[in-house]
């Protein structure tokens, strides 16, 4: 399952060839491109799987600062604030899924700390890109 909460919600009609999206409920985690817009057409490339869509379906396309990060961290998976957000996550995750934290301030409190942690990761990458 894909955390939506560093997803950005577009209507299908926005999307643009090329986009990388993902798509509603049933079909969250592959990564979906769009390689028609009439009609529009998304495409994971791993299974060859099209799915056409209708204009004022919604797509979610990972926020740009969110996949910098993304990027990042799959060559230094060691990083201490990669190991923290992993960690949240995962709690915010199994959460979702067992209803263990209900109290709406923590996990509020939890996404600020994710949110910062991504701050902290993107400088970081942006940092090593101009290395």
């Amino acid at each position: 399952m894909i955390n939506t909460d560093f997803l950005i919600p577009v209507p299908a009609s926005d999307l643009r060839i090329g986009d990388k999206v993902y798509l509603g409920e049933e079909r969250f985690g592959k990564l979906f491109t769009c390689i028609s817009v009439s009609p529009i057409i998304v495409s994971d490339r791993v299974s060859h799987t099209e799915w056409t869509l209708k204009p004022e379906e919604q797509a979610y396309m990972p926020d740009p600062v969110i996949q910098f990060v993304y990027e990042y961290i799959n060559h230094y998976e060691t990083d201490p604030d990669y190991i923290e957000l992993s960690r949240l996550m995962a709690v915010l995750n199994a959460s979702d899924l067992n209803e263990q934290i209900t109290d709406p301030e923590v996990i509020d409190n939890m996404r600020v700390k994710m949110r910062y942690l991504y701050g902290r990761l993107f400088i970081k990458a942006r940092a090593s890109a101009f290395k």
